[in-house]
């Protein structure tokens, strides 16, 4: 489950996160520092503030301290929620927590807001179920709110599947009773002095398993009744609401009872209830109810409202499409997809395949559960799959006396003087591929980049009146100003702000791989990923120190992958960035990768870069228009590069920097029938010391059209050359000149 889930469950308007909110199937966590907040709009239900009761229960599980829980109605202002219902935050619980309302309740708008409030708790609050009903004589038609955090997940491991309660296909159903059980594992009812009290469940016949003739049990367990009588009823209706006929089992303190009922002609809708009568002084507890097919021996399976355990599928590939997709799908196959990684990774098991079909904004944890085992992403052929990160901004109004220039309230956003936006799926007409330029690895684009970069400017003005894009944040009044491309709009072309990872979580033990999937406005981050690989992806307008990372990293594989314009918000931002995690021996292995024919360009930083005790060998790939280098590896890195052609960059095309932190003797970069053309310098090497010279070697390699050619920086950086040219370059040699060893071979005939 997702929070894309919850928003479309029946009387959700919206929800509302802040800090680390996770969703899991059949749970929520809120971590410390965490808010979740749900808004529903009542009327959907019929709730009709001057008469009715909203009833409750949530099973929580908070063990800390300083949690909140809060139920309010806009009583007083539309949108106004004045406080009804709250839990003490200096107490601890564990189980299910009953709520009810007074009536007036809500008149103006007729919304509720739930909120769960762990901002300043001490550990974990994690919600389990939230059920809301109409409460107080309702009618048997049952109540028409359902449930909004529940597990739909069904299994199918043991003889019959139970269907009681809590499904979304059922919906709640009560009247003047009070809940008041924080016990874990049964709930508990106290009746009204002078009505029956009543709840459960119905549900139309078309929406269950089960069919006119069927037999059906139905029961309950662990049940405690004394000082008053009860009754379990499974009582049928046609469609007129009227009673066909029902089963009733009386109450009685017992471990399991149960009973069978056929289910006859006419049957529209089944209730299933619990009734006790009015009194005062007894107390009615049961733990789990069933409703199956019938068999001999009332075995069953469920989700249980109570279990800590969930048993899954064990399907080995779903595939999942994010906006025609439904968790409620066995995700077996494209037609029957599921809707979120999530649901995924619920239906499998150790070991996850995932076919991706189209866009989706939820990112992927590689490690999802804590025994998974192998997690292979897959794009669907011919189709352009996305995980797209970032916060989206796709309403704005229109700035008077202008026709793209739009403002929006913003009440946070940053303040780095280089941050960047992004006007999404429009090219950016500043990265124009010139005929001359062509490239194979640039697929036939007719532009380098596919959404279009707005910078940031310090006036309003400026916004309106340049010729390229930017966006103006003015402090004081917390409004965002941006300019679009003339003629698109927001909803078609939204902006992003660039945010966190798409792809992220690994700790070493999940074998990991990823097939034709794009990471946008977010990180691909393969950390600790070994043996992976990435084939024919790419990580976009991402914001952090690199489009692509795998610090700790062994033998990690990325082919015919993209990187584009990465930004950290400051100086920083390398398309491809590799760093090693441990001070251990410089005798084993830390951090170590294939790239082969990868493509990196228009990257705040380098196109790529590794650094110390970082080992790699790059076959092919095309790196230009960076905004420092273009292959960059530094401080102690050792390097084998191939084939690679590397232009256009601001500052080197090659170049080997830092001064060596990997315990060995300096940092070496070979390079074999690679090209640099057009970089202010093409080759060069610095920040070699005595104890720790770095070394560029270069065969077969040509320069071309570089402000400078070939450069060593100082007296302890040293290039050595075989069978190299220079076409065109302002200096050819230059720097440390005598550092560097020209070892030409002689033509062989």
């Amino acid at each position: 489950m997702s929070k894309e889930d919850i928003k479309f469950f029946y009387g959700v308007n919206k929800i509302d996160i802040i800090g680390n909110v996770n969703f899991y199937d059949g749970k929520v966590t809120i971590a410390p520092g965490g808010f979740f907040a749900v808004y529903l709009d009542l009327d959907k239900i019929k709730y009709i503030p001057t008469s009715d009761y909203l009833n409750g229960i949530i099973k929580l599980d908070a063990q800390g301290t300083r949690h909140g829980l809060n139920i309010a109605f806009d009583k007083s202002q539309p949108n106004i929620f004045g406080h009804y219902y709250s839990f003490s935050s200096d107490e601890k619980y564990k189980g299910w927590v009953s709520i009810y309302n007074q009536i007036g309740m809500s008149s103006l708008t007729n919304q509720c807001r739930v909120t769960f409030d762990n901002r300043q708790g001490t550990d974990d609050i994690v919600i389990h179920r939230c059920l809301l009903w109409k409460g107080d004589d309702v009618p048997v038609t049952g109540l028409l709110m359902k449930q909004f955090l529940a597990s739909t997940n069904k299994v199918n491991t043991l003889i019959s599947k139970n269907y009681a309660p809590y499904y979304t296909e059922f919906n709640l159903y009560g009247g003047r009773i009070v809940i008041t059980a924080l016990d874990k594992n049964k709930l508990s009812f106290i009746p009204n002095s002078e009505y029956a009290a009543y709840f459960g469940y119905d549900f139309y016949l078309q929406d269950s398993p089960f069919k006119v003739g069927d037999i059906i049990n139905f029961g309950v367990k662990d049940c405690n009744i004394s000082g008053i009588a009860g009754f379990m009823s499974c009582i049928f209706y046609n469609n007129e609401n009227t009673e066909i006929s029902r089963e009733q089992i009386v109450l009685s303190t017992n471990s399991l009872l149960k009973k069978t009922a056929r289910i006859p002609e006419g049957t529209i809708k089944v209730l299933i209830r619990l009734q006790i009568e009015p009194g005062s002084g007894g107390s009615l507890s049961v733990g789990d109810n069933y409703l199956t097919p019938y068999n001999s021996n009332n075995s069953y399976e469920r989700d249980s409202i109570k279990s800590k355990n969930t048993k899954n599928a064990s399907y080995g590939v779903v595939y999942v499409d994010a906006i025609r997709g439904n968790d409620l799908n066995d995700g077996l196959t494209e037609n029957t997809a599921l809707a979120t990684f999530a649901e995924a990774f619920n239906k499998t098991g150790i070991d996850t395949t995932i076919i991706l079909i189209g866009d989706t904004t939820e990112n992927l944890n590689i490690k999802s559960k804590t025994n998974q085992r192998s997690v292979r992403l897959i794009g669907k052929s011919g189709k352009l799959n996305r995980i797209i990160c970032g916060t989206k901004i796709d309403d704005a109004i229109l700035v008077e006396g202008t026709t793209n220039v739009y403002q929006k309230q913003m009440s946070t956003f940053t303040s780095a003087d280089r941050f960047q936006l992004f006007q999404h799926d429009v090219f950016d007409e500043t990265t124009l591929i010139s005929e001359n330029e062509r490239h194979p690895l640039q697929r036939g684009k007719t532009y380098r980049c596919d959404s279009t970069k707005i910078i940031r400017t310090n006036s309003l003005d400026d916004v309106k009146t340049s010729e390229v894009y930017k966006y103006y944040y003015d402090t004081e009044s917390k409004i965002l100003y941006f300019k679009i491309k003339e003629g698109s709009n927001l909803k078609q072309n939204p902006i992003y702000y660039p945010k966190g990872n798409g792809i992220y979580g690994n700790d070493g033990s999940v074998l990991f791989e990823v097939v034709n999937v794009e990471v946008w406005y977010g990180v691909m981050s393969l950390q600790n990923c070994h043996g992976g690989r990435a084939v024919d992806c790419a990580a976009k307008y991402s914001f952090g120190g690199g489009a692509w990372s795998w610090d700790g990293s062994i033998g990690l594989e990325l082919i015919r992958c993209e990187a584009t314009r990465a930004f950290s918000g400051t100086t920083t931002g390398d398309g491809f960035n590799a760093h090693s995690t441990t001070t251990g021996s410089a005798l084993a292995k830390h951090t170590t990768a294939t790239l082969i024919d990868c493509w990196s360009h228009d990257n705040n930083d380098d196109g790529y870069s590794d650094h110390e005790r970082c080992e790699t060998t790059i076959i092919g790939g095309l790196f230009e228009y960076n905004v420092k280098g273009g292959l960059t590896p530094s401080y102690g890195a050792h390097d084998k590069y191939m084939g690679c052609y590397v232009r256009n960059n601001v500052n080197g095309g090659i170049y080997h920097v830092g001064t060596a932190e990997d315990g060995g003797v300096g940092g070496q970069t070979e390079c074999i029938n690679c090209i640099s053309e057009g970089n202010s310098w093409n080759y060069g090497v610095a920040d070699g010391t005595e104890e720790n010279p770095n070394k560029l070697i270069l065969i077969n390699c040509i320069s071309k059209k570089g402000k400078e050619g070939f450069k060593p920086f100082s007296t302890h950086d040293f290039i050595e050359m075989t069978n190299c040219y220079d076409y065109e370059s302002t200096t050819i040699k230059s720097g440390a000149t005598q550092n560097i060893t020209i070892k030409n071979g002689v033509l062989v005939e």
